[in-house]
């Protein structure tokens, strides 16, 4: 259902816009009650007409299915239960006991079977801590690791292992999408898009769930005022959901707006340019300006390939970076390896200093205490 969801989008993003720009035309020329004049055809006014409706039907195309995408998520384990993603042990093994007093086959019959019997192994799965810690970041599939991982570092490690595929691929991709396609400012803002989602996604796997901005940092760091707060509003408005669920999401928000750069941006482009007899020449104060800004979203982009090159060669101590090579994945399988221990240690340290009471709190307060610096 899934990938038929996405094909289903995959056409109304290559269809749709243009279909329904051409008819919201039509109708605001020939019957909207404030009647638009419509301008001769191949003038700049009319193109510009198609460009403003064109964009704000990608916009609220967008809205829909950005809509869309969030109602028709799968409901987790806690939701089907009827309790908070939060809850202990306790209400846990209550809540699936009346689960099965009301959805038992053999109160149900053979339809609520299969329900039952994913329930139950869900239930037996989470359980054990570490399976539940790899279950609320990286979803159902984590009940099958059980075989290889026992630990929470070892759960940490084969999950981090699994989501790089999307990366590497959506990487892949755009990598491609920017070689096959004409140079513009697009590609720039694409990969914005792409490491931000990259860092929220590891915010979330990273993070103390739930999760708050004083969950990685004491309440008296005054930087835990600038931490990206993405988790805690998405866990606001679903407060419900875990982290893998988080995430989906915003895998398709990411592909959305993707899209929606892609199709919208050459659109104004193109509109500024002055490739038109009918166009207004530029000003020399706004040609200027708008030198300045491609000038700036040039320079922007070379740091963010600089950047992105010294985090992935920073563990080989290479003694230039001068040489903007492409790692291979021997490395980069290798970077990983040596930056998992460096994050799991991020998550422990982050868990110690969120427990206020009992024995790890008062160990932890009493090093500070011996060591104030």
């Amino acid at each position: 259902m899934g990938s038929l969801n996405f094909l289903f989008s995959l056409f109304g993003w290559t269809f749709i816009p243009d279909l329904a720009t051409r008819n919201l035309l039509k109708f605001l020329y020939q019957r909207s009650p404030i009647r638009v004049a419509q301008p001769q055809p191949g003038s700049f006014q009319q193109r510009k007409h198609y460009i403003i409706v064109y964009s704000l039907v990608i916009c609220g195309y967008m809205i829909w299915t950005i809509i869309q995408s969030s109602n028709n998520m799968p409901p987790n384990f806690y939701e089907i239960l009827g309790v908070r993603p939060d809850v202990d042990e306790t209400g846990l093994k209550l809540a699936f006991r009346a689960f099965a007093k009301k959805y038992h086959p053999d109160r149900v019959g053979p339809k609520g079977e299969q329900l039952f019997m994913y329930v139950r192994d869900a239930y037996e799965a989470l359980k054990d801590p570490a399976v539940r810690f790899a279950y609320d970041r990286f979803g159902p599939d984590a009940a099958g690791w059980r075989k290889q991982c026992k630990t929470t570092r070892e759960f940490l490690r084969q999950g981090l292992m699994v989501s790089s595929g999307y990366h590497i691929f959506s990487g892949i991709a755009l990598l491609f999408w920017s070689a096959i396609g004409k140079p513009s400012s697009v590609s720039f803002w694409r990969y914005i898009l792409y490491f931000s989602l990259l860092a929220v996604e590891l915010s979330f796997i990273l993070s103390p769930f739930p999760a708050t901005p004083g969950s990685f940092l004491p309440p008296s760091d005054p930087t835990s005022m600038l931490l990206p707060t993405s988790s805690a509003i998405l866990q606001r408005l679903w407060p419900n959901r875990v982290p893998y669920q988080h995430i989906l999401f915003l895998h398709q928000v990411f592909m959305f707006f993707t899209v929606a750069l892609t199709r919208v941006v050459p659109q104004f482009t193109t509109l500024l340019g002055n490739d038109d007899a009918g166009a207004r020449e530029l000003e020399p104060l706004e040609r200027a300006i708008w030198e300045r800004i491609y000038g700036a979203v040039a320079i922007a982009d070379r740091e963010a390939s600089v950047i992105l090159h010294s985090i992935v060669h920073s563990p080989y101590h290479d003694p230039t970076f001068a040489a903007m090579y492409p790692a291979t994945p021997q490395r980069t399988m290798k970077a990983l390896e040596d930056l998992t221990p460096e994050m799991e240690a991020m998550v422990i340290e982050a868990n110690i200093k969120n427990q206020r009471e009992g024995p790890i709190g008062k160990a932890w307060r009493a090093v500070l205490s011996r060591n104030p610096s």
